[in-house]
């Protein structure tokens, strides 16, 4: 049975001659894995980023609701282009840099960016978002309270389903705890 592999021309340094399809799995591979290097060897070799490769994300939007910011810090650098609500779905810590980085390049800074970094553990990058907002916008306080209320309801009912299945102390349920705790105890 034929398959596509990506990972010959990489260690053959032929990156620029696979052929499109090879560039996409190893697109999807470097996001799934936070391989940075990897994507930076793909910008190096003129592979293009503006492809989705999950429905509509594109890559470094996928890295970003993945966690993967190693890889997302590659595609930025490597020039991807990202969707203006990049920042709307973060899962975890995001760096400050990253996220300031992001908002030069036309991420929106948005209250929902802010409640989920302030969820994930990046209250630092929550800032940086909410300073962004703020030049652009005058309700940060009732924004910031409207989008934490939101995202506080759907983890309290995430943890509820998970508690009522018999996983309470499951991880995925001590982790959307945290979550709660992170938006409960911050201050904008």
């Amino acid at each position: 049975r034929p398959r596509v592999d990506g990972r010959n021309p990489q260690q053959e340094g032929r990156l620029a001659d696979v052929p499109p399809l090879a560039a996409q799995i190893a697109q999807r591979h470097g996001v799934a894995t936070d391989d940075g290097v990897l994507l930076n060897e793909l910008a190096a070799a003129g592979v293009r980023f503006d492809t989705p490769l999950l429905g509509s994300a594109l890559p470094t939007d996928l890295a970003l609701a993945h966690g993967a910011f190693e890889a997302a810090a590659a595609l930025v650098e490597g020039d991807a282009p990202l969707s203006k609500d990049a920042l709307d779905s973060v899962e975890g810590p995001i760096s400050p840099e990253l996220a300031q980085e992001l908002l030069t390049r036309g991420a929106a800074p948005t209250a929902r960016a802010m409640a989920q970094c302030v969820a994930a553990g990046a209250p630092a990058a929550a800032r940086v978002i909410a300073q962004a907002y703020e030049k652009a916008h005058g309700d940060l306080p009732q924004a910031f309270d409207a989008a934490r209320s939101t995202l506080l309801e759907q983890l309290q009912a995430a943890l509820a389903e998970a508690s009522s299945a018999g996983l309470g102390t499951d991880a995925g349920a001590e982790g959307l705890a945290e979550r709660i705790e992170h938006l409960q105890s911050f201050k904008p």
